[in-house]
Order: structure tokens, then sequence, then C-alpha cells
């Protein structure tokens, strides 16, 4: 199935996680797609199937692995694709950032990382789990389990709630003051 899939985190997992997503396409081998990532929230991707890399300096393009850590972007973050692909992934809170990772997110801000810099070896057991062969339900259990371990290991299962007043406002009101 090709296209763009979302799906809801369980009711556990949406204090931490915006969304689950499968985006999945058929295109020429040879086929090189270029764009640019704008993200307010950070992202962890598992590269499935495809040629991907990030322009991490001027000039200069990386492919970071399988497993991929996005932080927020505050300018667009170039990356290229080439040939088919499949990625599964799933948007951070940014209330939740404390609770899933120990380094503070302005390290990640602007970059593509391999997630086992944040995550060690949890980001491989992801990313094994993940393949062009699994189910979109196999790919959003193999993330939830993921994510359920990693606060687990983090041990801080609470969100920042001054943080999450500002993502309820942004989402629901975003022309409201600062200072309101």
């Amino acid at each position: 199935m090709q296209g763009s899939r979302n799906y809801a985190p369980t009711a556990d997992l949406l204090p931490y996680i915006r969304r689950f997503y499968v985006y999945e396409t058929s295109l020429p081998d040879d086929y090189v797609l270029q764009d640019y990532l704008l993200a307010e929230n950070a992202f962890i991707r598992i590269l499935a199937k495809g040629d991907w890399s990030a322009e991490v300096k001027p000039g200069v393009w990386d492919n970071v692995g399988q497993a991929v850590l996005f932080g927020s972007n505050s300018r667009p973050l170039q990356v290229k694709v080439k040939g088919s692909f499949l990625v599964a992934g799933f948007a951070v809170r940014p209330s939740a950032w404390r609770a899933l990772f120990r380094q503070d997110a302005v390290e990640y801000v602007n970059a593509m990382v391999p997630l086992q810099r944040a995550w060690g070896d949890l980001a491989d057991v992801l990313a094994a789990a993940i393949h062009p062969g699994s189910s979109d339900e196999e790919m959003v259990a193999a993330m939830e389990d993921a994510i359920r371990e990693q606060l687990r290991r983090v041990g801080r299962n609470r969100i920042d709630e001054k943080i999450a007043g500002f993502e309820h406002i942004a989402r629901t009101d975003s022309m409201i003051k600062i200072d309101e």
C-alpha cells in the first residue's frame, strides 16, 4: 500500500507521542527526491527502505543509519532519498522530551543523528523490528514497545506541564498573546 498512513498513539503513550506514521512509495531506482524538513516536533524515523541522506553541513550529505532522530527545526533541513522508500516513525511531543531523552533537546535542533546516540542499543532493536515485510500494525507495535522501554530506562515518566500548556495553546489558539 502506497502513501502516508497515520495512527493515533495508545492512551498510555498519548502524553508522549503526537502520532505514528508509515510512509511508503514506489519510485524508479535512479529517481532522487530532494526536499526540506521543517518540524516543530522532534521525530524518530526508521528508514526501512531507500537510500536516505541529509545535508549535515553546507554541501555535505550524510546517511546516519536506519534508526534516525530528527531534532526540531529552526530552519529547513535538506534531505533526499534515492529510489523507492518506506519510513515508519513518530513525532515526540515537546512536553515529553525529558521523559524520553536524557540529553537536552537543544543538542538535536536542526540535526539528523543516529537514534543510537540518544537511545543506545534500543535503536538497533527498533530498527531490526521494522522492515519492508512488516505490516503497519507490526511497525506501530514495535515503536510502541521501544517507547515504553525508553520511558522505563529514563525513569522520568511525566511530561512538562508548562510546555504541554504551550502545546495546547499552539494547537487550539495560536493567536493568543504569550503574556496571557
